[in-house]
C-alpha cells in the first residue's frame, strides 16, 4: 500500500518475557507514526478504505491507559515509565516514530510487554502506519502459520457475520463481530450470545455448547479454559448491535477467546451462534450456523485459436476476506511482445465471434476497472520483464 511494503514481525522467546519488534519494510521515505488498532483489516480496496478508522477501530487500549488525563506526556519516548502508561497498540509513543532508517531494524526493551497470546492478544488486530493523520499503509497481524477461517452469517432480523479464526485447536481464536439491524430500529443494543450445545434451530432454548462438562464456576474474562466452550458471554461480554452504514455496523469488535477450538472433537463448526436480548434473556432473538469459510477462486482463461496465439490462465485465489489475492499467472505464446495487463469493466462479448484482438477493444471492454477511484500517476511506472510460474502476493 502507498508504495510501501514488507513484514513487522512481534515475538516472544519465552511466555512472560519481552517482546521483540522486528521492522522491515520498503518504501518508507518519511516519519510515519505506527499504532495497532482494534479490529482485523480487510482486504477491500486502497490503504484510503482498509486503514480508515471506521474499518480497523480505534487504538488498541484493553486497559484504557489512553484516557489518562497527562497521557501525551506520560506517553512518549522520553518518559522512561512510558511503558507502564502507554496503551498496548501506542507503538510510536513506546518506541518513537519509524523513518527510512528505522524502518529496518529491531525493536526491543525489558519492560515491552505487548500481548501475543490470551485474552488481550494483539493477534487478529491491525498495525497501521500513518502520515500525519493519514493511514498510508496496514497490515492484518495473524500468525506466521495458516489459520482455519470459520463465519456465522446472520441474515434477519439482525444482519451481519462473526467470523472465528484460529491456527490449530489449541491456539487462540480471534474473533471479528460485525453485526446490524435490518430493520428501522435506530438505538444499539446490547446482546448475550452463546453457541448451542445441539441443533442449529433459533426456537428451542438450548444450554451453551459444554463437551467437557466445565462447571462454570470461576468462568471469567480473564479464565476462559474454565468456561463451557459456548458460554461467549461470559467469556468475552455482550455484544452491541446498531444499525449500519453502508453495510458496516457502527459497533463492530474484535475478541480473543483461549478456549474455543475450530477443529479437533471440540469443535465448534456446525454448531449455533444464538443472541439473546437482554429484555428475554430465555428467548432466543438471532441465530446463524458456524461454517468453514471456502476459498474464493477466479479464473481467466486465453485459447490460443482465439486469442492469437496465447494460451493460459490468470488465476485469483482468496483464501478468506482476511487474506491477500494470491496471482498465478500461466501463459504461453507472449513471443516478448506483451506489455502492460489489465482487467476492463465489461465481459468480452464472445457471442459476437470475433478474433481475440478484436473482442478485446477497447469500444466493448470499457476502462480499466477501478472502482476506488486510484489515481493511476501514483501506480509504479510500467516496465518489462518475466512472468513467473508461480504465485504472488498483490
Amino acid at each position: 500500500m502507498s508504495g510501501i511494503k514488507g513484514d513487522v514481525t512481534f515475538s516472544q522467546p519465552q511466555q512472560g518475557s519481552a517482546i521483540n519488534i522486528m521492522v522491515n519494510l520498503k518504501g518508507v521515505n518519511e516519519n510515519l507514526s505506527w499504532s495497532i488498532h482494534q479490529l482485523p483489516m480487510i482486504y477491500d480496496g486502497n490503504a484510503a478504505i482498509s486503514c480508515s478508522a471506521s474499518a480497523v477501530g480505534a487504538l488498541f487500549d484493553p486497559n484504557m491507559d489512553a484516557q489518562s488525563g497527562n497521557y501525551n506526556s506520560s506517553c512518549s519516548p522520553s518518559n522512561l515509565s512510558r511503558f507502564q502508561t502507554c496503551a498496548v497498540g501506542d507503538l510510536t509513543g513506546m518506541l518513537g516514530s519509524l523513518n527510512s532508517s528505522s524502518a529496518h531494524g529491531n525493536f526491543t526493551h525489558q519492560n515491552l510487554m505487548i500481548p501475543i497470546r490470551g485474552p488481550n492478544s494483539i493477534m487478529g488486530r491491525t498495525l497501521v502506519l500513518y502520515s500525519g493523520h493519514t493511514p498510508k499503509a496496514c497490515a492484518l497481524i495473524a500468525p506466521v502459520h495458516p489459520m482455519l477461517t470459520a463465519v456465522a452469517v446472520f441474515h434477519a432480523p439482525v444482519a451481519g457475520v462473526v467470523y472465528l479464526r484460529q491456527v490449530d485447536d489449541s491456539s487462540d481464536t480471534t474473533i471479528f463481530v460485525n453485526l446490524f439491524y435490518v430493520n428501522d430500529a435506530q438505538s444499539r443494543k446490547q446482546f448475550a450470545w452463546q453457541i448451542n450445545q445441539g441443533s442449529s434451530s433459533c426456537d428451542i432454548p438450548r444450554e451453551p455448547f459444554n463437551p467437557n462438562k466445565a462447571d462454570g464456576q470461576n468462568c471469567s474474562k480473564k479464565r476462559h479454559k474454565d468456561c463451557p466452550i459456548g458460554d461467549l458471554t461470559s467469556k468475552l461480554g455482550s455484544i452491541t448491535v446498531s444499525m449500519a452504514t453502508k453495510g458496516q455496523s457502527k459497533t463492530k469488535a474484535a475478541f480473543t477467546d483461549t478456549n474455543l477450538p475450530l477443529t479437533g472433537v471440540n469443535s465448534v463448526v456446525g454448531k449455533t451462534i444464538v443472541l439473546f436480548s437482554s429484555g428475554d434473556p430465555k428467548k432466543p432473538f438471532a441465530c446463524a450456523k458456524i461454517m468453514k469459510v471456502k476459498p474464493r477462486i477466479l479464473e481467466a482463461t486465453f485459447k490460443s485459436s482465439i486469442h492469437d496465439g496465447i494460451g493460459g490462465y490468470f488465476k485469483f485465489t482468496q483464501l478468506s476476506p482476511f487474506d491477500p489475492t494470491a496471482t498465478e499467472i500461466n501463459l504461453t505464446g507472449l513471443k516478448s511482445k506483451s506489455q502492460g495487463y489489465h482487467v476492463h469493466n465489461y465481459p468480452m462479448p464472445w457471442k459476437m465471434k470475433y478474433t481475440g484482438s478484436e473482442s478485446c477493444a477497447g469500444v466493448y471492454l470499457g476502462g480499466h476497472w477501478n472502482p476506488f477511484g486510484i489515481d493511476v500517476k501514483s501506480s509504479p511506472s510500467p516496465g518489462s520483464g518475466m512472468l513467473p510460474n508461480n504465485s504472488q502476493s498483490l
